[in-house]
């Protein structure tokens, strides 16, 4: 007889033990729920509020065209300040859009200053193009020749006219006569004038210190040269001399 009190004690512990266990919340439950259930509804059958939320959330934004808003163009790092089909372009240096939207040069021919001119046939535009070149080969990690400059855009055009076969385009190197025709001097692929080059004053290579300027060859300083005060061939008057770039009169 006492073993069987023994045993329905037992029993009543271990439901007790059940009940106890299953009324604990698991880690799944939500922690705060409604009394009429909306609470665990939500977190098991999403709504189409919700989804619909999820799908506005995942959507990307749409690009800004200029088209919609023009002033996407004269912002920094824009292309062009001018807009043409949906693109922020420059029409003053784009083959395909040169002086208004659409006008397309010809294969031979370049954008410059809102023109389409041959670069061969027009010394101007020539020089324009040798002084971009050799401009853009002073950086070697350039992927182009050319650089990245708005006519350089132009340049490389629809079929990469300039760069099929001219890679690089021109240099004085090999060219020097690209400088002559502008009384200029080839150092380090660049054309230079020695007479004003701070880096080539005279002579390639030769370089004038911090407070020095390059004037007729010579490298001087505009604070204290009587005939170059403050500025190249800025002279001062007899009886009077140089201080800090200006000229003291006695």
């Amino acid at each position: 007889m006492k073993a069987l009190h023994i045993f329905i004690l037992f029993a009543l512990l271990m439901a007790l033990a059940i009940t106890n266990l299953s009324a604990t919340p698991s880690g799944d439950e939500p922690l705060f729920v409604d009394n009429d259930g909306d609470g665990h509804r939500s977190q098991a059958e999403p709504t189409s509020v919700g989804i619909m939320s999820r799908f506005l959330a995942q959507k990307p934004r749409g690009m800004m065209t200029c088209n919609k808003y023009p002033r996407v163009c004269r912002a920094a790092g824009s292309p062009g300040p001018d807009c043409c089909k949906r693109k922020c372009v420059n029409v003053m240096w784009d083959r395909f859009n040169c002086g208004k939207c659409g006008k397309k040069c010809k294969y031979s021919e370049i954008c410059c200053k809102g023109k389409c001119v041959n670069p061969v046939s027009n010394r101007l535009h020539l020089m324009a193009l040798v002084a971009i070149t050799l401009s853009a080969t002073t950086s070697e990690k350039s992927d182009h020749p050319l650089g990245n400059s708005p006519m350089a855009a132009s340049f490389r055009g629809a079929g990469g006219f300039p760069t099929q076969g001219f890679r690089p385009f021109l240099t004085c190197d090999k060219q020097p006569e690209i400088c002559s025709m502008k009384g200029l001097f080839c150092c380090n692929r660049r054309c230079v004038d020695l007479k004003t080059e701070q880096f080539n004053c005279g002579r390639c290579g030769k370089t004038c210190n911090y407070s020095s300027i390059c004037c007729e060859g010579k490298c001087v300083s505009p604070l204290f040269d009587e005939n170059h005060c403050g500025g190249c061939n800025n002279s001062c008057g007899k009886g009077s001399s140089c201080v800090y770039g200006m000229c003291n009169y006695a």
